[in-house]
């Protein structure tokens, strides 16, 4: 299946987007990366997604 999931680097879209990889889905993740809270934990967790190739970002 393919599903889009916005928000992806935040902390909801993000293991959202960890457990539709692992059922194994395309997933499309978009997000814009602000600076409401740490930019280097939303980066550290999108460098734990792009690894998989049914991952793909759209920033």
């Amino acid at each position: 299946m393919k599903i889009l999931v916005t928000g992806v680097a935040g902390f909801i879209g993000f293991h959202l987007a960890k457990r539709l990889l692992a059922e194994g889905n395309q997933v499309y993740g978009v997000d814009n990366l602000n600076n409401y809270y740490d930019v280097g934990l939303k980066q550290a967790r999108l460098r734990q997604l792009l690894p998989n190739p049914k991952f793909t970002l759209n920033i």
